[in-house]
Order: C-alpha cells, then sequence, then structure tokens
C-alpha cells in the first residue's frame, strides 16, 4: 500500500508541475514515439523513481539498492534516447519521484496506517482536482479518482486473511479478470467526453473494482464451501 500511494501522489503531482510549468518537449520531427503533453517533469522518469524508491526504503535490501538504480536509469536514459525530453526533464522527474518516495514513507511513519492512507489519498486526490480545475487537465481528474479509492485500502487490509487463505490459481484468475474487465470498460467508454466528475468517479470505481474483485472472489470461494459442508 506505501507503493500505491507514493505511485497515486507522484502521478497527480507530475501532472499537475507538467501544467504548471507548460515547458515544451523537443521538436516533434526529433520523436522516435509518438507522446503528448508537456516535458517536465518527465512522468515515466518520476513515478519510476518513486516506485521503486519506495519499495527500496520500505526492505532496505542492497540487492534492491542496485536493481533500483538500473531500472530508473534504464528508464530515464530511454526517454532522452526516444528524444521526447531534455536530460534537465528526467533530472527533474528523478528527483521529484524520489522527493515524493521519502515524503510518503515519513508520513507513514509519522501517521501510521490507517491515518497515513487516508493523508496520502487526500493529497494524491487534491492534487489530481487542482490540476483539473485549474489546467484543464483529463489526466488530473483520472488520477484523483484513482487516489481516492486507495482510501478504501484499509478495509481491505483488515480481511487479508480471507486472500491468503485462498489459492494462488484463484487469486491471479481472479485479478486477470478484473483487468480484463477494467480495459473492456474503459475502451468501450470514451471516459475522455464524460464530465470532470464523472471521469473521476468512473476510475474511481475501476480502481476500487482492481482492488475488491480478488477479495470477494475469495470471501464468495469461503462462503461457498461452508455452505457444501
Amino acid at each position: 500500500m506505501l507503493t500505491l500511494s507514493a505511485i497515486a501522489v507522484s502521478g497527480s503531482l507530475c501532472a499537475l508541475v507538467k501544467d504548471i510549468t507548460a515547458i515544451p518537449r523537443p521538436p516533434p520531427e526529433l520523436w522516435r514515439i509518438e507522446v503528448s503533453g508537456y516535458a517536465f517533469p518527465s512522468g515515466h522518469a518520476m513515478v519510476s523513481a518513486t516506485f521503486w524508491s519506495t519499495l527500496l526504503l520500505a526492505t532496505q535490501s542492497c540487492c534492491l539498492l542496485i536493481l533500483s538504480v538500473l531500472i530508473i536509469a534504464s528508464i530515464s536514459y530511454s526517454r532522452i534516447a526516444l528524444r521526447v525530453h531534455y536530460p534537465q526533464d528526467v533530472v527533474g522527474g528523478v528527483a521529484l519521484g524520489v522527493l515524493i518516495a521519502f515524503l510518503v514513507y515519513l508520513t507513514r511513519n509519522r501517521f501510521k496506517s490507517p491515518r497515513y492512507v487516508y493523508a496520502t489519498s487526500a493529497i494524491g486526490f487534491t492534487l489530481g482536482i487542482i490540476g483539473g480545475l485549474v489546467y484543464g487537465d483529463p489526466a488530473s481528474y483520472k488520477l484523483a479518482g484513482v487516489s481516492l479509492a486507495l482510501s478504501s485500502y484499509t478495509h481491505i487490509y483488515e480481511h487479508q486473511y480471507i486472500l491468503r487463505e485462498a489459492s494462488p490459481v484463484l487469486r491471479v484468475a481472479s485479478l486477470i479478470t478484473t483487468f480484463s474487465t477494467a480495459l473492456a470498460f474503459s475502451s468501450l467508454v470514451d471516459i475522455a467526453a464524460l464530465p470532470a466528475f464523472l471521469t473521476t468517479a468512473a476510475y474511481t470505481l475501476i480502481t476500487l473494482t482492481v482492488a475488491y474483485t480478488p477479495l470477494l472472489v475469495a470471501s464468495f470461494k469461503k462462503s461457498l464451501a461452508r455452505v457444501m459442508k
């Protein structure tokens, strides 16, 4: 959950900073892939730095440190090699990503669960709404919805014992089914055309579905097993 919270905050902040700075990317004729949006900070560099830094802080593993540095460096270099970012975009993204990881980690240690979950969820949601309202960025509304849904983690965490009792096959199958359903929903419904509050609500619903389905499936199987006895 620490990692998910950090990513939600990182993504929301990244979208907001892009809109505030409005720094253009390199000329489109140089791009090796199609991209959109502003340049600073690099979202790939920022979110990857947040993800791996959070894992590193949680585990404090030397092996993970080496792996994290290699992956973050590879992703960051790829954005420059693809000519869709300047070096300063990538460096700024990594710096902000690491900073977010530290702040979320310190928040977790300060408030403990569940209050830190609510705090990081509220921060991500607020940043997303600000980015959407002030700059009209659809991605910000999506990130706000994801952040809002993460506040439900405390309830899921309290029922982790149900998931632990389920077979790995059941858990994997339910996750695959859920992700497939979420992707189908997002492809069939033109979320970008929805009003802002519905965009946030749609992504909240998608995230909740992905989070809760394995738990609901495992709970149903457990209840069915009791009835069959």
